[in-house]
């Protein structure tokens, strides 16, 4: 599979949880409105930062992606702290919101030049997310005598969304060392294969997890147990 292909395989699985978002909108809780709103966000951020490349109005596509992240970030965490009512999510979240856009700032005028991949915004970022997904693996694993917690959406959407972006520190981190280093073609093609792969597999089961949601999250009026 080339480049092309598995960017718009996972641009396309981006497409779809939006569109299904969208058409059973009222369906999902509020916890769900947030995820797709930034499933859309990843996707308009994914196609723009294609163009700016593909058509060369840009040496590169950091720049896209430095609010992107910083956005995707407070809305991951917003998604655990509704879907978890716990209150210390919800303080996180909140401070997240706040501390954020001023550290990708804080960055972009200071730490790393414009030009720069912003990792140390991916990096911030993604400890907060980490955390949220193992505080919330922790509030399922303590409440797993109620429920299965196998039966519960926020168990999978932790542990996909903790191995994902685990995994895209790793990535991430070395783009500034792989700009100013150029790697040999063969060792470079197998990066940046792996982390499109990578995002094709994670875009995949977040639609799964979601339809899963769709389909047996309870009717208008009845009682859902939240993790």
């Amino acid at each position: 599979m080339d480049f092309d292909f598995l960017f718009y395989t996972y641009t396309g699985l981006l497409a779809f949880y939006t569109l299904i978002g969208l058409f059973f909108w009222r369906r999902t809780n509020a916890a769900y409105r947030i995820m797709v709103v930034n499933i859309a966000f990843a996707m308009l951020t994914e196609v723009t930062a294609w163009l700016v490349v593909t058509k060369h109005w840009m040496e590169n596509n950091f720049v896209i992606f430095m609010p992107y992240m910083c956005g995707s970030f407070v809305l991951y965490m917003f998604f655990f702290k509704l879907n978890t009512r716990d209150r210390l999510l919800h303080i996180v979240s909140w401070c997240t919101a706040v501390f954020m856009p001023l550290f990708m700032l804080l960055n972009y005028f200071v730490l790393q030049d414009p030009g720069r991949y912003a990792s140390n915004v991916l990096v911030l970022g993604s400890v907060f997310l980490i955390g949220a997904c193992l505080r919330t693996l922790y509030l399922t694993m303590k409440n797993a005598d109620e429920v299965s917690i196998y039966e519960k959406n926020g168990f999978w959407m932790s542990t996909l969304i903790l191995i994902h972006y685990t995994l895209l520190v790793l990535y991430f981190s070395f783009v500034n060392y792989r700009t100013d280093n150029l790697l040999d073609q063969s060792t470079d093609y197998i990066i940046e294969i792996s982390f499109r792969y990578l995002n094709v597999l994670f875009y995949l089961a977040l639609n799964l997890i979601f339809i899963k949601e769709l389909l047996f999250s309870p009717q208008p009026g009845e009682q859902k147990q939240e993790v």
